[in-house]
């Protein structure tokens, strides 16, 4: 796929952008880069636009001011997706200690939170919500 925007000779990502349309075996639509129903981070998506305008063959300068980030920013998300494809855009763990909170307990209290009412309240204390469903209460204030 040539691009006439400028005569410029393309850069070896260009190729490696316009490559097949399809990650591992799933079909990815151009249209709507990387956006699933159900929705997406909007870092996610803003990584994908800034790729699919790197293989219009756009240049880093133009990208960052329409996108209203820095051109590291774009070489950035540029080389890790030439680099390792579509998991390249998503985010790499963060340093420190790992979590204490798993996904199930976060998932309980928020349902809890959302779904019903103390029998004496109006809404959840933190210390009759962390009785409710067996946490402490600086574990709900975190969460």
């Amino acid at each position: 796929m040539e691009f006439t925007r400028s005569s410029r000779p393309r850069r070896a990502l260009d190729a490696a952008v316009t490559g097949p349309v399809s990650e591992n075996g799933r079909s990815v639509n151009v249209g709507r880069p990387l956006i699933s129903p159900i929705g997406t981070a909007q870092a996610l998506a803003l990584r994908a636009r800034i790729v699919l305008r790197c293989a219009a063959g756009e240049t880093h300068t133009a990208i960052a001011a329409d996108l209203h980030v820095t051109k590291q920013t774009v070489g950035k998300w540029r080389h890790r997706f030439m680099a390792t494809r579509v998991p390249g855009l998503l985010d790499e763990p963060r340093p420190g200690a790992p979590r204490t909170i798993s996904d199930a307990a976060i998932e309980r209290v928020l349902t809890t939170t959302l779904e019903s009412t103390p029998r004496d309240a109006t809404h959840w204390s933190t210390r009759s919500l962390a009785k409710q469903v067996g946490l402490t209460q600086t574990t709900i204030a975190r969460i």
